[in-house]
């Protein structure tokens, strides 16, 4: 950093001691873009965030043909979109309010450090492996349907969704000695607004050794990519099913509605897992390039580039709801039974939703029972 000099008198608490020249400090402020960000976009990401995805769980427990595997695989990647939105947003916001120096993490301590970390990495792992286990859970509906799809699966995919957090939460556990360091910094800031109120020390989470930082951003980008090409071939294997299956339906003259609702559901999920990588892939394409040394976010262009795929990451946490909604007339269906009053409920079916209110009012056994019925003859 131009225009900064080491101070001549140390203090053994710090592990850096600096004269700061006013370009120099206000390199460390906060820019106009990034307070529009964290006092506008992030609160306004986190209350819609928490809004849709309670909503999303509240529905799921709430509405009874709303509990199959692919809907208590989407009700964890909800969980874990919310932890997500609340601790990651949460931290951020927090460090403004206690401090003008970006960054700060005076407000955490090293348990903070270790704790924030450790959580958003462990949620950001856990929505790749749920994401990839409702793929796998409609490429076995549609591809496999001869397997058997009772208790036996449920159980199944009950281990697989308690390892996807146990998983998760080892990985991240790596990451620690990247984070694991306090490092303090004393500063003598030039007079003048708005450096009096500004602290003489500040400090951040740093890693315990220089590799450590680069194996986490190297290694945390390897469980995306995996898991971006297992979804891949999986979607594809979908969309293979789905066409046979509706060419056997149009040679047999059949036209079962349960079909069409299921297969818009697998649409909804496949555009669901594709936004969910899209929202995703600038990140860790920058921590990749960060890795190598190719990313360096001290220029104007790659800071904005850095906040954008930030504000990609913190979008896709709030968009799922959004997403099951728009493309599903069961799950729009759902929404209504499931958080309207009945007088509104009334009010709906009567403009026009009868038919999915309808699908909606089976019990999970029906359904269940009728969709392996469909899956044996059909898919």
């Amino acid at each position: 950093m131009n225009n900064l000099t080491i101070n001549d008198t140390w203090d053994m608490s710090c592990d850096g001691s600096f004269n700061m020249s006013r370009e120099a400090a206000m390199l460390l402020s906060y820019s106009e873009a990034q307070v529009l960000v964290i006092t506008i976009f992030l609160p306004i990401v986190l209350i819609i965030g928490l809004i849709n995805n309670i909503a999303f769980i509240y529905v799921v427990v709430r509405v009874q043909c709303m509990k199959t595997i692919t809907n208590t695989c989407l009700v964890h990647l909800a969980l874990s979109d919310l932890i997500f939105l609340t601790i990651a947003i949460g931290d951020k916001i927090w460090a403004y309010v206690n401090s003008p120096i970006n960054p700060d993490h005076s407000h955490l301590g090293l348990a903070g450090c270790i704790i924030v970390e450790l959580t958003v990495n462990t949620t950001y792992f856990a929505a790749l492996f749920f994401v990839t286990l409702v793929a796998l859970e409609r490429f076995y509906a549609v591809c496999r349907p001869q397997k058997e799809r009772g208790m036996k699966a449920m159980r199944t995919f009950r281990w697989l969704q308690l390892g996807s957090w146990a998983t998760a939460a080892l990985l991240s556990a790596t990451f620690i000695p990247a984070y694991s360091k306090i490092t303090t910094l004393c500063a003598s800031w030039p007079e003048g607004e708005p450096f009096q109120t500004w602290p003489e020390k500040f400090q951040w989470c740093s890693p315990v050794k220089a590799w450590t930082r680069d194996y986490t951003e190297s290694v945390r980008a390897i469980p995306f990519f995996v898991a971006f090409f297992i979804n891949v071939f999986l979607f594809a294997g979908i969309v293979r099913g789905l066409n046979k299956a509706v060419e056997r339906a149009r040679l047999t003259g059949k036209r079962d509605k349960n079909i069409k609702l299921r297969n818009q559901i697998t649409w909804m999920l496949i555009v669901n897992g594709l936004v969910f990588f899209l929202c995703l892939a600038p990140f860790e394409i920058i921590s990749i390039l960060k890795a190598v040394g190719k990313y360096d976010t001290t220029t104007m262009s790659e800071e904005i580039g850095m906040q954008f795929s930030q504000m990609l990451a913190y979008l896709n946490s709030l968009i799922n709801p959004v997403i099951y909604t728009a493309m599903s007339t069961r799950y729009r269906a759902a929404f209504i039974n499931g958080l309207l009053p009945a007088q509104c409920r009334q009010r709906w079916q009567s403009i026009g939703f009868q038919n999915s209110t309808g699908h909606i009012s089976m019990t999970n056994s029906n359904i269940h029972n009728h969709h392996e019925h469909v899956n044996g003859k059909h898919a």
